[in-house]
């Protein structure tokens, strides 16, 4: 059941974030992260960080980028949305 809810959560980001309902995408993001930390993965840091630069929270989106990177070294996404951060003085 736990995996079913978690694709259920994540397709409910992706669906609100595809909506612009930027905050709504990113609750359901902290629910499925707080309540499923073992559902954390690259892929899902860096949609929070994109979520998080989109609602103009530069802080807490390097935060997200930086984790991205922890849980893989190897992500050039992750990376190049740190670069786009710099770049943009954020």
């Amino acid at each position: 059941p736990d995996d079913r809810v978690i694709e259920a959560l994540r397709n409910r980001v992706t669906v609100y974030a595809n909506l612009g309902q930027v905050e709504r995408a990113l609750q359901y993001l902290e629910l499925l992260l707080g309540r499923y930390p073992q559902a954390e993965t690259e892929e899902l840091r860096r949609h929070h960080g994109s979520l998080l630069r989109r609602l103009g929270d530069a802080a807490a989106a390097r935060q997200a980028f930086e984790r991205a990177l922890e849980l893989d070294p190897a992500s050039e996404r992750a990376r190049l949305a740190l670069e786009r951060l710099e770049f943009f003085g954020a």
